[in-house]
């Protein structure tokens, strides 16, 4: 009970700083950085502080046969969903975009249904339909008001890309957190993510007016780096260790009320009926989701 409260506790850490990096993020990418160059500075501090720790602990050999499985992994949960969510967040509101990541339990339900054949029960299917619903409502009606710009669909439609592909790195990545340590799971991924995100986007981080970093810019990028990427995914880590791929997508579920919440107060959204009728889609979907799977 103590592992498993300690799990939960890790999970529920890593989703209070992801619900407050949706604002932070848009500021970031929007005044200082660009999202490639974002992503590249992200996935090389975290891979150098995930070896770096590596130095006062002990070493866990990886096998020849989980390196590809690591590769995709680096890829899926890494590049893409970092990349995406940035360029996304660029885009569109805080609020759209942290919605549309609640959609992540449903996808994980249907990648594990494909590939672990679980079983999907007439609430799941009637939770999968409200929750998609909800998604499309709010990826289309975005926008209508320019308070984002005429790119916000975009930006939904990257963000739900940034869902997806997090949904699929949660349902291959599990067998390997049971198998290997979460720092050894991390700092591979990690390095395989570095593998084609620098040769990509080194350019644009190169690039990067560093100069033009004020205090709020440095505080913007350092929440970033140690909050939302070495904390988040090593507390994310250890608690796919102890729970399945399914509870830990259903903590996503606070992302969209503290992401709300925070961009309210600061005057950046505001709450209209469209998006509480596309959020209450999504999250009665994610219930039923998860009443059928209790």
């Amino acid at each position: 009970m103590l592992k498993n409260k300690s799990a939960h506790a890790a999970i529920i850490v890593a989703n209070l700083v992801f619900g407050v990096n949706y604002v932070f993020s848009r500021m970031l990418v929007l005044d200082y950085i660009s999202p490639m160059a974002t992503t590249v500075a992200r996935v090389l501090f975290a891979m150098v502080m995930f070896w770096g720790f590596a130095l006062f602990g002990s070493y866990q050999k990886v096998e020849k046969r989980d390196l590809l499985k690591l590769f995709i992994c680096g890829q899926l949960g890494v590049s893409l969903n970092i990349f995406l969510f940035l360029k996304g967040i660029s885009y569109t509101s805080p609020m759209d975009s942290s919605v549309i990541m609640t959609l992540t339990p449903l996808l994980v339900l249907l990648i594990s249904a494909i590939v672990l054949k679980e079983s999907i029960t007439r609430n799941k299917i009637l939770g999968i339909i409200f929750g998609g619903t909800g998604a499309i409502l709010l990826i289309t009606s975005s926008g209508v008001h320019g308070t984002f710009g005429p790119h916000q669909w975009l930006g939904n439609v990257l963000s739900f890309g940034s869902a997806l592909a997090y949904s699929i790195y949660l349902v291959i990545v599990k067998p390997l957190m049971e198998k290997y340590s979460p720092l050894t799971v991390v700092r591979w991924i990690f390095t395989f993510a570095a593998i084609t995100v620098i040769p990509i986007g080194g350019m644009d981080f190169l690039q990067t007016n560093w100069a033009a970093f004020d205090a709020k810019g440095v505080a913007l990028l350092a929440y970033m780096l140690i909050g939302a990427t070495f904390i988040t995914y090593l507390c994310i880590a250890y608690g796919l260790r102890k729970l399945r791929s399914t509870t830990v997508g259903i903590y996503n579920y606070s992302q969209p009320v503290i992401a709300s919440l925070l961009t309210v107060l600061l005057g950046i959204d505001r709450l209209s009926p469209q998006f509480l009728l596309c959020a209450a889609l999504v999250f009665s979907g994610v219930y039923l989701v998860v009443k059928g799977k209790k």
